[in-house]
Parts: structure tokens; C-alpha cells; sequence
């Protein structure tokens, strides 16, 4: 049998992506807007982003082979915020943390593709998986393979599923038929720019990630005290307002009897939280988005939300 795009679609979807496209590998034509964008510091320090430049806006850099670039997505909305866990005894945690961390998930169910693609190459294709930790724009390569434009909140929407997608990219050697890009359907709506609580956005598709929310608590290696912590309301992990406004994210849950929700990661007791040693954050948070952050920097931003910046 001929692997064909059609093919490459119907063997995704059996194995759990609810969205995936094909784009050629080429470049994304967001080298300018990247350049731009390092060069007023709006990264903060994240330095890796000012490296590999180059390779980031064009996968033929880093794979010179590739041909094709097989871009999915993956839901996790959860529903009901928190099951009943708000007041100032919880702090919020982002949704896509409600669940294994999605660098295995995808990592995962993307092996599984290269190994039934493999299969029907008779073993001649090439192919490379990338999940985020790989210098590659993949909203940019998701949008050009139609899954979705970039909002306003510089994050990939769909239709169908909203902003709330984890991504990853099979890239292969295989010329294969492109998905053409959606139009973008955010309109004049900004409910995003107005709803961003420390002003991050600065206009559309233009983040200060000095400023957010789910940079100062995830990102950044400074302690937050003061003002900063103020601004994080009682976000101690992430941040979804952006996500909680867009006019496309309702109604839209997930279910995945092998990517469930853990109910212990869906918001932290801050009044356990804030004297978590090592093992017993290892213990709670083991195999989460949660766990990559460590245990002193998730402490330290939960006395942050319970103290108000105080001591």
C-alpha cells in the first residue's frame, strides 16, 4: 500500500490525536517577526529562544532530509474548573498540568505513528519526533498545516477544539500531500488583549512574557514578592485566562481513558503546599508538567499566592 496523506490522517486519529495536518518543510516565514521580537527582550530569560535561530523558522536547518513535516494536536480541556477548589486556599493550576505530562503523551503516541508509518514504507522512511523541547516554531508549522491560525493570544486555535492543544511534529522524508492553512477567525474580538490580568499582551499576537503570568511562575528564576505577586492573583502554576475569555474554547472537554485528569494536580492546597519538601512533591506531582518545575521554585511561587508578597 501507498502511504498517502489520507493514510497518515486515518492511523493519527486511531491512536488518540484529535487534530492532524501535513505541511511541506519550508520556512515559516517567521524569522523577521522572531528577530524583532528578541531584539526588545520580550523573552526575558529564556535565552534558548535566541538560539538556533536560524533552525527555528526553517526545519530543513535543523533536518536538511525532511521533506514533510506531520503536525497533531491534542485537547486537554477538563471541564469544571477544579472540582469545587477555589477560595484562597487553593492555588490555580493551568489545565494542560491536570494530566501526565504531555511531552510523554505526545513523545508516546508519536512513536506509535513513526512505527506504523514504518511499516508501510517497508522501513524506508525517515522520521524525527519533536515535542516542544526541539528548536522548531511548531504553532507556525501547525497553522501552515491547517490546524488551526494563531489567535490573538499567540496561541494555535481551532474551530472545533479552541487554544486548549498541546502540539508535536513527526518530521519525515516522505514527500507527502500539504493540508492548506485556515483562514484566521478571530475577527475584531479582543477579549484576550483585555483580559490578560497583568497586561502581557500588548497587541495581538504581541506578548511581553515578562509579564505573564505563566512565564513568572514556570520561566522565571526570581522570587516573586510584591507586586509581582499580587498580579499573579492565585495562579501558582501556569495561567489560562487568555484561553478561559477566547469566545472558542466552551464547551469543549476531553476524554482519554489513557490521558485521564489527576484530581491532585487540578490545584494545590496551599496550606499544604507552601512546606512540601523534596520527596513528598515527587510523591504528589511524580510524572506531571508539575514535576519539571522542582520543588523549591513550586514552594516558593505557592508562599508567593498565599502570602500576597508578604512574608
Amino acid at each position: 500500500m501507498v502511504l498517502d496523506s489520507a493514510l497518515v490522517k486515518q492511523l493519527a486519529g486511531q491512536l488518540g490525536f484529535d487534530l492532524v495536518g501535513i505541511t511541506a518543510a519550508a520556512d515559516t516565514g517567521h524569522g523577521g517577526f522572531l528577530r524583532d521580537w528578541l531584539g526588545h527582550d520580550y523573552h526575558g530569560s529564556m535565552s534558548y529562544m535566541a538560539q538556533n535561530m536560524d533552525k527555528r523558522v526553517d526545519v530543513r536547518q535543523l533536518f536538511a532530509w525532511s521533506r514533510s513535516v506531520i503536525c497533531v494536536g491534542m485537547n486537554y480541556y477538563g471541564g469544571a474548573y477544579w472540582k469545587g477548589k477555589t477560595g484562597s486556599r487553593w492555588g490555580k493550576i493551568a489545565r494542560y498540568a491536570w494530566r501526565a505530562d504531555y511531552h510523554d503523551v505526545l513523545k508516546q503516541r508519536l512513536a506509535q505513528l513513526r512505527e506504523k508509518l514504518g511499516e508501510f514504507t517497508n522501513g524506508g522512511g525517515r522520521f524525527r519526533i519533536c515535542v516542544d523541547t526541539v528548536p522548531l516554531l511548531e504553532k507556525a508549522y501547525a497553522a501552515r498545516a491547517g490546524l488551526g491560525w494563531i489567535g490573538k493570544n499567540g496561541l494555535l486555535v481551532n474551530k472545533c477544539f479552541g487554544s486548549w492543544l498541546v502540539l508535536g511534529e513527526l518530521v519525515t522524508d516522505l514527500e507527502l500531500e500539504a493540508d492548506a492553512p485556515v483562514a484566521d477567525g478571530c475577527g475584531d474580538c479582543r477579549r484576550c488583549l483585555d483580559g490578560c490580568p497583568t497586561g502581557a499582551l500588548l497587541d495581538a499576537r504581541l506578548l511581553d512574557a515578562r509579564r505573564c503570568v505563566s512565564y513568572l511562575t514556570i520561566e522565571s528564576n526570581e522570587a516573586l514578592s510584591g507586586q509581582p505577586a499580587r498580579q499573579m492573583g492565585d495562579w501558582v502554576f501556569g495561567c489560562d485566562v487568555c484561553q478561559e475569555v477566547c469566545p472558542f474554547n466552551r464547551g469543549l472537554v476531553r476524554e482519554d481513558a489513557h490521558w485521564r485528569i489527576d484530581d491532585n494536580w487540578t490545584a494545590a492546597d496551599l496550606a499544604i503546599a507552601v512546606d512540601l519538601d523534596e520527596q513528598t512533591f515527587a510523591d504528589r506531582y511524580g510524572g506531571s508538567s508539575i514535576e519539571r518545575m522542582g520543588s523549591a521554585r513550586f514552594v516558593e511561587r505557592c508562599r508567593a499566592v498565599r502570602y500576597r508578597g508578604g512574608k
